[in-house]
């Protein structure tokens, strides 16, 4: 998984949350 990858996963974790 590449970082940019791993930014937006956080992001839109933190959004479904």
């Amino acid at each position: 998984m590449a970082m940019k990858d791993g930014n937006l996963i956080t992001a839109e974790s933190l959004k479904a949350q």
